[in-house]
């Protein structure tokens, strides 16, 4: 049997995807933690809306919800749910998966029970709360509605404090990626799936994007569409083969897509911190704290995604560290405004000097990538 050698060029772009692919394995988990709660919204049956005292065509308007939960409570309880969400979402790059985050697999379990953290200490606390008043609760709902709103109202209700409880859930999704490839196979196809139920979200729900129920109602939807991909099993013969030849092509546009959007979100994040204090330091305008601290921040997100920091990069961000551990915020103002300026502008010429490197090693795109991990030899 004879076998032919692919092209060079194409020798090395595949050679660039094991590479990249090999850093994602190694490097990276994807996962999602969905907040399941109560809302207290429901359509509202046989409704009616008038506007200047005639009837609206129901085919131009979207049908009207009972809010069945106090705005005081949905704000609580929204403020939680945000917390959960954002200790994932805060240490992962962008990722075009709805609800779906990347984050560094040496940080997976300080994240997580970061996450366990705020649930047992704000999350079920509060749905504590709520579920030991509902029956006082449900009384006063009651009181507000006519029998014949009553009686809708009620269908729509939890009708113990334990069925109440029900509603509620804190879960994490890993999916953690395996060196067989499978896994990532599967993200590929999680990833068609989310642009086709992207493209074919309805008007009403971009346009309704900022309710928080819409978006959840949309990651749910995306989860429900995936999950049967997740499980897809044994295959054979001619479905064999065509199942084969679909997540060839696919899991390797994933990988270069999924390796170039966390490399450009961290580098977009690095820069813009970096350009920030640089610039407020040339302008002799006054540094805050914060401005640092986000500095420091970007900094710790960028090192944790090991396979897309440089040693040339992680030296100039270590010269940009030192000097801002030589001083407070209060000395670079001093020293920037009324001294010879000799500290603050120290400090910019490294952040330049880390800027200027960032820019040309995190260039080229996935196959400058790829080769630099060939070199590194993950």
């Amino acid at each position: 049997m004879t076998t032919t050698a692919p092209p060079t060029g194409q020798a090395d772009d595949l050679a660039d995807v094991a590479a990249i692919g090999r850093a994602l394995n190694e490097s990276v988990i994807f996962c999602h933690v969905s907040v399941s709660r109560w809302r207290g919204h429901k359509s509202v049956q046989e409704a009616v809306v008038k506007v200047e005292g005639k009837d609206a065509d129901a085919q131009l308007i979207t049908t009207p919800r009972w809010k069945l939960l106090d705005d005081s409570w949905t704000t609580r309880f929204s403020h939680v749910e945000n917390s959960l969400r954002d200790v994932i979402s805060t240490a992962s790059p962008s990722f075009a998966i709805p609800g779906v985050y990347v984050i560094p697999r040496l940080r997976a379990r300080a994240l997580f029970e970061r996450v366990d953290a705020i649930a047992s200490e704000q999350f079920w606390p509060l749905v504590d709360e709520l579920a030991a008043g509902w029956p006082d609760y449900l009384k006063a709902l009651k009181e507000r509605a006519t029998p014949e709103q009553w009686e809708q109202i009620e269908k729509a209700l939890p009708y113990s404090a334990q069925a109440l409880r029900g509603h509620f859930r804190v879960t994490k999704h890993v999916i953690p990626l395996t060196g067989g490839g499978g896994s990532m196979a599967d993200l590929s196809l999680m990833a068609d799936a989310a642009k086709k139920l992207i493209r074919g979200v309805t008007q009403d729900l971009v346009r309704d994007a900022a309710d928080e129920e819409a978006l959840d109602d949309l990651v749910q939807k995306f989860w429900a569409t995936v999950t049967p991909l997740l499980k897809r099993k044994e295959l054979a013969g001619g479905a064999a083969d065509a199942f084969a030849q679909e997540i060839t092509e696919a899991t390797r546009k994933f990988v270069m897509e999924t390796a170039l959007e966390i490399t450009n979100s961290l580098q977009e994040e690095l820069l813009a911190a970096v350009d920030k204090l640089s610039q407020r330091i040339d302008a002799q305008g006054v540094v805050q704290e914060r401005t640092i601290k986000v500095v420091e921040a970007a900094f710790e997100k960028f090192r944790s995604f090991a396979f897309v920091a440089t040693p040339t990069v992680l030296a100039k961000m270590r010269e940009v560290e030192h000097r801002l551990n030589e001083v407070t915020f209060q000395d670079i103002n001093e020293d920037n405004r009324h001294g010879d300026r000799a500290v603050s502008t120290g400090i910019s010429a490294a952040l330049k000097a880390l800027r200027e490197e960032a820019d040309r090693e995190l260039s080229g795109g996935a196959g400058g990538l790829g080769r630099r991990l060939r070199q590194i030899q993950l």
